[in-house]
Parts: C-alpha cells; sequence; structure tokens
C-alpha cells in the first residue's frame, strides 16, 4: 500500500484516472493540477506497481488504472468514500455559521492540495477561526478563508454547492465540478 499510495501526488494520479480513465501524461497532469514531470513521475511509480497499466497508441503513451490489480475495487472504494466527505463537510460548515446565515453559503472549493474555501456572499459574517479549526482537526484540510464568488478559485477545483435547503441527506448533496483545467494559485 505504501508503494501506491506513497505521495499525495500518486494520489492525486490515481483520482486523475479514476475521474478521466485511459488518458497521456498530460491530461493526468491537468486534471491532477501536477506539473507534467511530477504527474510523469508518479505514473511510472504506479505503473510499477502493476496498479496503472501502461499503453502505447502510435507515438502517445497512454496510462489507465489496471482493472485486473487485486487492489483496484479497494482504490476505488477509498476514492469514492473520500469524495462522499464533501457533503458533510458542506453540512457541517452550515452548522457552524448558523441560521442567519446559512441561506449566505454558496458552497466550498476544495482545491487538490487540500485548500478550503468557503464561498459565502458576506464572508466577513463568517466565523472564520472557528470554521477553519473543525475543517482542520476534523478532515485534516487547510481552510484558506471565504470568498463572495466561487469563480475566482474554481478553475479545476472541485466546487461543491451548497443545497438550497436544508442539510444534504446522507450520502447524498451537493455535486462535483471538475474542469480540465489545471489550478491557479488563489
Amino acid at each position: 500500500m505504501e508503494e501506491i499510495l506513497g505521495t499525495r501526488n500518486q494520489i492525486r494520479v490515481l483520482r486523475a484516472l479514476f475521474r478521466r480513465g485511459e488518458s497521456s501524461g498530460s491530461e493526468v497532469a491537468r486534471e491532477a493540477g501536477l506539473r507534467p514531470s511530477a504527474a510523469l513521475f508518479a505514473l511510472r511509480r504506479l505503473a510499477e506497481t502493476g496498479v496503472v497499466r501502461v499503453r502505447r497508441a502510435g507515438r502517445r503513451v497512454l496510462y489507465a488504472i489496471d482493472g485486473n490489480h487485486f487492489l483496484t475495487p479497494h482504490l476505488e472504494a477509498l476514492l469514492a468514500a473520500e469524495a462522499g466527505v464533501a457533503p458533510h463537510l458542506v453540512s457541517l460548515v452550515r452548522s457552524l455559521i448558523g441560521e442567519d446565515e446559512e441561506t449566505n453559503l454558496r458552497g466550498l472549493c476544495i482545491t487538490p492540495d487540500g485548500r478550503v474555501y468557503v464561498c459565502h456572499t458576506r464572508p466577513d459574517n463568517l466565523p472564520a477561526d472557528r470554521v477553519g479549526q473543525v475543517i482542520g482537526s476534523m478532515f485534516g484540510l487547510r481552510f484558506v478563508g471565504a470568498v463572495p464568488d466561487p469563480r475566482r478559485v474554481l478553475e479545476a477545483h472541485r466546487f461543491v454547492p451548497a443545497p438550497s435547503s436544508g442539510p444534504p441527506a446522507s450520502g447524498r448533496g451537493g455535486s462535483d465540478r471538475i474542469s480540465g483545467e489545471s489550478p491557479t494559485a488563489a
């Protein structure tokens, strides 16, 4: 397991391959928000473990998750469980900001490197210290701050919209939106 999940870059590459399917190294780099050299290094390490298979198509080298590897279903379940955290994170932030500010919550932007931005129409009214403390201790994410407009940080980041009324039902909630562009520093 350490060889597969050993680095953040390898985890980001696995996420990208599970989302995209077979892809070139540059496509994986864009999806994972990594420099091409970092993505290729992670892809080579994952190919050495057998979790990722490599195929040539003319001059292109394509990478994909090897569906026959014994750990593939477990990795897929692990990444699906990770994705299921986002709706719970929205519910938690909603409970921390209180009913008066709940309608101003637009959603969360979660970057591939674990930074969280709360998208709130009135960011000055957000209890930032409390939100940051809880997000960090419960989810291991880094709360960066509140922004009024999610477009400022969206680029290739996952945006989890806040449901219009009430907390999301268990295991359900906002949808993820991932664009194909590389992330920008926010």
